[in-house]
């Protein structure tokens, strides 16, 4: 049998979480100020109350605070629009009016983490590890949007004739136009740009 960790050895993981949760809760904060080029670790770290050098602990360099950024957000981000992209063609009755929800709170995502994308935009031609979460995330929702739109061609309710290429263009669209919109501040209005993409995709999906 496992003995179980002695008190103080326990205390010492707590606090290596807590340090953790801190650099990342700092980072996230001043992101909302600047761009994270413009982000340096030494004021990530006074934000966070703690030593520069407590930095190297929790992280290898600044590309893995950011992943750990992203790694927060990925779940929420990649779960929007799960209706649609979830609902099986013959039991959705109302299949635009999912879609239209699922962009709703795809835009609502990138109204709450849209500084991060952009960072995670900003960042990827120069950190290959970053570039390849984008690109997964990324490639994540263009599959299952093409499964969708796939499902709905052979259900009759879409014309669609390449579904995979189709997706690869909505989906890149909406990123270009949401980091537009959300990637800094000012904010754009999330009700005007979530109708224009409904509006593009409606239109695309199911020619209506």
């Amino acid at each position: 049998m496992t003995s179980s960790p002695a008190p103080h050895q326990a205390r010492q993981r707590l606090r290596r979480i807590d340090a953790r949760q801190r650099i990342v809760d700092a980072a996230v904060t001043l992101l909302e100020e600047r761009r994270w080029r413009d982000v340096p670790l030494e004021e990530v770290m006074a934000r966070a109350g703690l030593a520069r050098t407590a930095f190297y602990r929790h992280f290898d360099d600044r590309g893995a605070l950011l992943l750990a950024l992203l790694d927060r957000v990925r779940v929420g981000v990649d779960e929007s629009g799960s209706v649609w992209k979830s609902v099986a063609p013959d039991g959705a009755a109302e299949p635009e009016a999912d879609l239209r929800a699922g962009l709703a709170e795809l835009t609502e995502a990138m109204v709450r983490h849209g500084r991060l994308m952009q960072a995670v935009a900003d960042e990827s031609p120069s950190d290959p590890a970053i570039a390849a979460a984008h690109e997964g995330m990324v490639a994540h929702f263009v599959d299952v949007t093409a499964v969708r739109i796939a499902a709905d061609v052979a259900a009759g309710r879409s014309s669609v004739a390449r579904p995979q290429e189709t997706a690869d263009a909505l989906v890149r669209m909406n990123e270009g136009v949401l980091l537009h919109a959300f990637g800094r501040h000012p904010l754009g209005d999330p009700h005007e740009v979530s109708d224009v993409l409904a509006s593009i995709w409606i239109a695309t999906v199911y020619g209506t």
